[in-house]
């Protein structure tokens, strides 16, 4: 529609009254769908996402060229979500035209300021690889007309939905999920292996055949002892409570770090409670380099173990 206002918002193109214009509902109208378009929006926090959206289908237009028709299901628009920025709903089918047999596609909707005031107006966008993120288009789905059958990824890798996102943000356990791939992770601070039920977490390393290696948590010290050239020694003994003792690493002169488990001889009673360590130099129980302290919270005579790395 014309905006019939002498001035206009630069972003948006929102319509504002000027000196001596007249207020017409029809453009106030179009001012207000548009804030209504830009606040649903902001409250989904993205600037692309599907809501939803309906059912996929590849149609033969001629020898060798297809289209692909995304259409409504139940009532609901053919799509549902945010583009560039906007609010979007788009009609109840909408088509990417003449994709030819031989190659693979993904499948985009782009908007453009216009969305903002009309949340149909879409423009479709076929590409051949696959586009980066921040250009202002949304993944659909990608095509195969590679093989014999044409295929239909509806789920292709990149597609966002609002529901994921909303999922990601309230998981305070497991925000990307329960598995996370990553090509590196870079640790800056701290490196955390925690089992919550009290036990050690488990390691598993996927060697280039594909079997899985697997070891407890508690073994890394002992691992990394013997790549750096230290000796590990496992030693047990029964708690000290929060009094303390020390113990003594008989043929070593030096601890250099001590890793205290709990074991479970018989039945399983009595508490633990805090486990702490002192060093030599550090506590004044240790007199000695071969020598640390055990403190524990609560109860003393429970059975425990100390892996040491030492030299």
């Amino acid at each position: 529609m014309k905006k019939q206002y002498k001035q206009n918002t630069p972003v948006f193109g929102i319509p504002v009254l000027g000196y001596k214009d007249r207020i017409i509902p029809e453009v106030e109208l179009y001012r207000y769908t548009i804030i209504e378009n830009l606040l649903i929006a902001g409250m989904q926090g993205v600037r692309e996402c599907v809501f939803d959206d309906g059912m996929y289908r590849i149609v033969e237009t001629s020898d060798g060229l297809y289209d692909v028709t995304l259409s409504a299901t139940n009532g609901s628009p053919a799509a549902e979500g945010i583009v560039s920025g906007a609010y979007f709903k788009a009609a109840t089918q909408i088509s990417w035209k003449d994709l030819k047999k031989g190659s693979r596609y993904w499948l985009y909707l782009r908007g453009s300021r216009q969305t903002f005031a009309d949340p149909s107006s879409l423009r479709m966008v076929v590409a051949n690889k696959r586009m980066s993120e921040g250009e202002n288009q949304l993944l659909m789905a990608s095509v195969n007309l590679r093989e014999t059958e044409p295929e239909i990824n509806a789920y292709p890798d990149g597609k966002v939905y609002s529901k994921d996102i909303a999922k990601h943000v309230t998981d305070k356990e497991n925000p990307h999920g329960r598995r996370l791939y990553q090509d590196e992770l870079v640790v800056t601070e701290r490196l955390v292996l925690r089992n919550m039920l009290g036990e050690s977490p488990i390691i598993e390393v996927i060697g280039v055949d594909g079997d899985p290696v697997e070891f407890p948590a508690s073994a890394l010290p002992g691992a990394v002892a013997a790549l750096s050239g230290r000796a590990v020694e496992v030693i047990d003994f029964e708690s000290f409570g929060a009094e303390g003792g020390v113990i003594k690493v008989p043929g070593r002169s030096k601890i250099f770090n001590v890793t205290i488990t709990r074991r479970v001889v018989g039945s399983f009673e009595g508490e633990a409670g805090e486990i702490a360590v002192g060093y030599f130099g550090e506590d004044d129980k240790v007199d000695e380099g071969n020598e640390f302290a055990v403190y524990n919270a609560t109860d003393e005579g429970l059975p425990m173990r100390a892996m040491v790395m030492c030299g």
